[in-house]
């Protein structure tokens, strides 16, 4: 469960990545998301659906395991659902 509904890992807007383009966004800017942080935050819902995507990212090397656990540590969640992530985590690494 998230505690203060914060659905990101701490800092992450120092990590995200400004996007702007004259014609696909107007000259308006949008913030992307670093890819640990999204997973950690996708799977901190704890759905099969985010799971399956986080999989996919560690399977494609479009995220690691150490700094999916750095950013998990740094999400505002109960220490039973960040421990449920953590095993998650080794479980799913060992089986890749």
């Amino acid at each position: 469960m998230l505690i203060d509904g914060s659905a990101f890992p701490k800092g992450w807007e120092s990590r995200a990545k400004p996007v702007v383009d004259e014609i696909s966004t107007r000259g308006k800017i949008g913030w992307c998301v670093e890819a640990h942080d999204l997973a950690a935050s996708k799977l901190a819902a704890y759905r099969e659906k985010d799971r399956d995507f986080v999989r996919i990212l560690l399977i494609e090397g479009m995220i690691v395991a150490n700094t999916l656990i750095e950013r998990i540590n740094l999400l505002k969640i109960d220490e039973e659902l960040r421990e449920r992530l953590l095993q998650w985590i080794k479980y799913t690494t060992e089986e890749l």
